[in-house]
């Protein structure tokens, strides 16, 4: 056996080497890698048909998140942005910036958000638009049909996706007429072939958060009867109703004009209730958020 040029054999047949000088012990480290990449997601539980619409505020600060429809019908794990039709895509390039994004691509311009900002995606008859704090920002030229799930897709470490504040959405319902805009009158007629006007058809409009007012007008500019029928126009926030409901607290408006005016209204999605048994033509339903 060979020895260190420095070690000895000695008396006893014993190894003797010289004396090594101690190393401080290093202190323990814990090395933490954000694993920067598209490789973190989920989806909702539930699947959602028919007209839908999600409304969500985001916290201002994202690396890179992206949140939006996903076809119920694929199981693929939820870490792929291009599983999403429809989406919004929040990210931070020397401030905070959303675009839409659609199946793995950015369309049309950056916009700058914040903390104050709420967003909403809505599906119509299988038009997918696009809201920001109330009022449509763009129609997609993609139809969406069939059962969906919200889908967020997270980049780095720290991303997370939106908490349930004014969020909603609502499946397969017949009654449900369709998201309002900010300041823009809906026609609402019935069909002449069936003149009986549905006491539970409603529509929704999002209140952004700092909103000081959301006003609802009915104006009824073709038959009369809405009024001479002693209808209702109830707005309530989280659900929709309807005459036969406990409307304690609720704004509602029973007499022409029908004006319901709510101020400092909470952040969210407010439901626009229209309660009568007569034909109608020519009805003009107006939300305002201000």
């Amino acid at each position: 056996m060979s020895l260190d040029r420095d070690c000895y054999l000695d008396d006893y047949r014993c190894y003797v080497c010289p004396e090594i000088d101690a190393v401080a012990a290093v202190p323990p480290t814990a090395y933490v890698s954000p694993n920067i990449g598209w490789n973190a997601g989920a989806r909702s539980i539930q699947a959602l048909d028919g007209n839908v619409h999600v409304a969500f505020t985001m916290s201002g600060d994202e690396n890179g998140v992206i949140l939006g429809f996903h076809d119920a019908r694929d199981r693929r794990p939820p870490v792929a942005p291009s599983l999403i039709t429809h989406g919004w895509y929040f990210f931070n390039l020397r401030g905070s910036y959303a675009v839409r994004y659609e199946n793995g691509a950015q369309v049309g311009q950056p916009m700058a958000y914040d903390a104050n900002s709420q967003f909403e995606l809505r599906r119509v008859n299988g038009v997918v638009t696009y809201a920001v704090n109330g009022a449509s920002v763009a129609t997609s030229a993609r139809r969406s049909d069939g059962p969906l799930r919200v889908m967020t897709c997270l980049y780095a470490a720290g991303d997370t996706a939106p908490g349930g504040t004014g969020s909603s959405a609502s499946g397969a319902d017949a009654n449900f007429k369709g998201a309002l805009t900010s300041g823009v009158a809906q026609t609402v007629s019935t069909n002449p072939s069936n003149p009986t006007f549905n006491n539970d058809w409603y529509w929704t409009i999002v209140v952004g958060a700092g909103a000081t007012n959301l006003t609802v007008s009915l104006v009824d500019n073709g038959s009369g009867g809405f009024a001479a029928d002693t209808g209702w126009v109830i707005v309530n926030k989280g659900a929709p109703l309807s005459s036969n409901d406990n409307l304690a607290g609720v704004a509602t408006a029973q007499a022409s004009p029908f004006n319901v005016s709510i101020d400092s209204p909470a952040a969210g999605t407010y439901y626009i209730s229209l309660d009568a048994d007569i034909a109608v033509d020519g009805l003009q339903l107006t939300a305002t958020v201000t």
